[in-house]
């Protein structure tokens, strides 16, 4: 017997990402407690930033990109994960 992991496929900035169903991919807008801190610092927390808009573009992201008053986030990780996430920074 074989098992089978069922994923689907996002493409962001010219690079493929597996996503497992068990995972979640969530968007909001950047609130007064994220603003100023860097993705590292929001990744540290176990949440993955997968991209940012800034006004009508969206950005790459790298560790050290600031998270700005108005920017929307995309965000993967498990539902537990974003839940407490959520909770903090809400």
């Amino acid at each position: 017997m074989s098992t089978t992991s069922i994923s689907k496929r996002f493409f962001v900035f010219g690079s493929f990402f597996d996503v497992v169903i068990e995972d979640e991919l969530i968007s909001i807008k950047a609130s007064k407690k994220l603003v100023g801190k860097t993705v590292r610092d929001v990744e540290s927390l176990g949440v993955n930033i997968i991209a940012i808009k800034r006004g009508s573009r969206w950005i790459k992201v790298s560790e050290d990109t600031e998270i700005l008053n108005g920017d929307t986030i995309v965000f993967l990780g498990s539902k537990d994960t974003l839940k407490k996430f959520i909770d903090k920074f809400s």
